[in-house]
């Protein structure tokens, strides 16, 4: 129903029935827009993968012992970062170079990602084996030992899931995605429950579910895709090297920028012990609940702020910045002051008694997530102005800084120790990217005001 502007009748209240239609009218179109469908997907799908590394280790923390719980914290290191390389090497180049090909040459592209991950997948095998050996050899660390031969087997059928994942993530297929992660939550989770029920949990029992759990979900995926797939290793060689260019420097902002979360388990362990290791686990995991949040609104903040940049130049950037960091600020800081009183209890009701003393770990870890969020809000904005390269710059420095701190720290200190160097290290990387950020905003905001007709053409 409709009304002039001129009609002498007054506007009549919509009534509770043609309100509710009018709010459905409304999600039906906003469900009906694809990139509103697919992001709620791949939000969903990051819940599902966060919720079954969460459940995962609390069911290790409670059936478990504390040094059991660092043994885990050692091999899921590992397979990070593992994992990591492999998205920089493979799955990353093919996310920005598979649309690009010609519709006849997208079977082999596809082909050559697989070939690439298996050829990955070979090397991180050999190394596994390496590493046993030496620890065989030394005979020193016999629980590592045994969790270094189980990984030879369930590392790549994790990577397999993780190159099929972020597959579908390439070609928007988000809902693919979260049946595959779904599958291998059930399983994964259905099983340790069996397990830990019968008495037969152990770190390397873990390992070898979660590595049945990703090839039963793979095989799955693999008997109902209908994409296409060309072999062939000629031509794989060809589009390594083509892709060799994009992938060297993702892997050294990988290396550079995310070694410290991957070695830190390690040096605790190293002067700690592995008991030490499984508080900063399991505290790393509880305050890494929250990192859902900056993950969820990285994800809008990269678009954003290079849109921002391009319309409004400088001004407009600003605006994002400033806007998103105070929502960081806020957040986060509650979050942490909240850790701050709460982490003790919080750690106590997930894992159990003996983790009581983790409290003071997560208020570190806390602040330190907040500085991460800052950090990436000024890693996107120097994305935005075209400055990957101080991004790269700022991570060096963090990782130089995040050592120091670890051998200054954790000897005294301990975990606490650990947790403020890795805190201390995300504050100095914000740091310079902020600064670097600040600095070349107002040179381009000076340089708009000497050429004023150049900043209008950018609008």
């Amino acid at each position: 129903m409709s009304f002039s502007v001129f009609s002498s009748k007054p506007l009549q209240p919509a009534s509770p029935e043609e309100q509710g239609r009018g709010w459905m009218a409304r999600l039906q179109r906003l469900w009906a827009k694809d990139s509103l469908r697919q992001g709620l997907l791949s939000v969903f799908d990051q819940g599902i993968v966060s919720a079954t590394n969460f459940a995962t280790s609390v069911i290790i923390g409670r059936l478990c012992s504390q040094t059991e719980m660092g043994i885990y914290a050692l091999g899921l290191s590992i397979v990070y970062f593992a994992r990591a390389i492999q998205e920089q090497l493979v799955s990353a180049p093919y996310t920005i170079y598979c649309n690009r090909q010609p519709e006849e040459d997208k079977a082999a592209y596809a082909g050559s990602s697989c070939l690439h991950f298996s050829w990955f997948a070979g090397l991180v095998i050999v190394s596994l084996l390496g590493f046993a050996g030496v620890l065989a050899t030394q005979g020193t660390a016999p629980d590592l030992l045994r969790l270094s031969l189980v990984l030879v087997a369930a590392l790549p059928l994790f990577l397999l899931r993780e190159f099929i994942r972020h597959y579908t993530f390439s070609h928007l297929k988000m809902g693919t995605a979260t049946i595959l992660d779904a599958s291998v939550s059930a399983i994964q989770i259905g099983t340790l429950v069996l397990l830990g029920w019968a008495g037969w949990m152990t770190v390397p029992v873990v390992f070898a579910v979660i590595g049945g759990s990703c090839l039963l979900a793979s095989l799955g995926w693999f008997l109902t895709k209908s994409d296409r797939f060309e072999v062939s290793h000629k031509t794989a060689v060809r589009h390594w090297k083509h892709n060799w260019g994009f992938a060297r420097w993702a892997l050294a902002c990988q290396l550079v920028g995310c070694s410290a979360p991957y070695v830190m388990p390690w040096f605790v362990a190293s002067l700690e012990g592995a008991a030490a290791t499984g508080i900063l686990a399991a505290s790393s995991t509880l305050v890494g609940l929250a990192n859902m949040f900056v993950m969820g609104v990285a994800n809008f903040l990269s678009p954003r702020a290079a849109k921002a940049y391009a319309e409004e130049g400088v001004r407009g950037l600003k605006t994002v910045m400033v806007f998103t960091s105070l929502v960081f600020v806020v957040f986060l800081g509650v979050f942490a002051v909240a850790m701050c009183f709460l982490g003790g209890f919080v750690a106590v009701l997930v894992y159990g008694e003996n983790y009581a003393e983790a409290g003071p770990v997560m208020a570190v870890l806390a602040f330190g997530l907040l500085a991460s969020g800052l950090s990436v809000t000024a890693g996107n904005g120097l994305w935005a102005i075209d400055r990957p390269d101080a991004n790269f710059r700022a991570d060096l420095c963090a990782l130089v800084a995040t050592i120091v701190f670890s051998a200054l720290l954790i000897g005294p200190y301990g975990v606490v120790g650990a947790a403020l160097a890795t805190t201390l290290g995300a504050a100095v990387d914000g740091l310079i990217r902020g600064f670097i950020l600040i600095h070349q905003m107002q040179r381009e905001a000076t340089h708009a005001d000497l050429h004023p007709a150049r900043e209008s053409t950018l609008s």
